[in-house]
């Protein structure tokens, strides 16, 4: 894991009760999408957080447990400006819910 990636979990660490960590570090790389949200849900993730814009056209998320949240950025400087409402998300988010939260084009 890179110090930037370290930092980054740090301070999603900081902000919720939950522990992050990637498709990668789970040996789940190779999946394609629909396994990967089978794979989160029997692992028993509670949250899939990307930033795949495309994941609701691409899957049927009919009846899946997962809470899916699209972040409509990648880049972490407008996450971190915007910490307070995608906490405030994760936070009223129920199993099986989507949501996408988008990020100001212009910052």
């Amino acid at each position: 894991m890179t110090r930037e990636l370290r930092s980054r979990y740090a301070a999603i660490s900081q902000i919720t009760p939950w522990t992050p960590c990637t498709v990668y570090e789970r040996g789940w790389s190779t999946l394609t999408n629909g396994a990967l949200l089978t794979a989160a849900e029997w692992a028993g993730y509670d949250l899939f957080l990307t930033t795949d814009k495309n994941l609701r056209y691409q899957q049927n998320l009919t009846g899946r447990r997962l809470a899916i949240l699209v972040l409509g950025t990648t880049s972490w400087p407008k996450i971190q400006q915007d910490i307070g409402h995608v906490q405030s998300t994760i936070d009223a988010m129920s199993p099986g819910a989507y949501q996408e939260i988008a990020f100001d084009a212009s910052s």
